[in-house]
């Protein structure tokens, strides 16, 4: 039995590019443009969801890590992103 994944072929996608950025109206704010006690009081404190951008620019990974690069590097591996046909 073929599962979800290969059925509808995402594993042959570039999901990079596949996967149109969605609408939300969640508030963002850039990591440089807000302390931490700003962040403790706008979110943390009443509890609003909230986005806090930027935070992964210095991580090496964030330059060189793409769904195509790990594709390319392990193909055979499966991972899992979400829920699939085993939950």
């Amino acid at each position: 039995r073929l599962s979800q994944w290969d059925r509808y072929g995402f594993a042959k996608l570039d999901l990079d590019k596949e996967l149109a950025p969605f609408g939300d109206d969640l508030m963002r704010r850039h990591c440089d443009q807000m302390t931490a006690e700003e962040f403790v009081r706008d979110f943390e404190q009443p509890c609003r969801p909230c986005v806090i951008q930027g935070l992964l620019k210095n991580w090496p990974a964030y330059q060189t890590w793409s769904i195509s690069e790990i594709a390319s590097r392990y193909p055979e591996a499966r991972l899992k992103c979400g829920e699939d046909d085993d939950g």
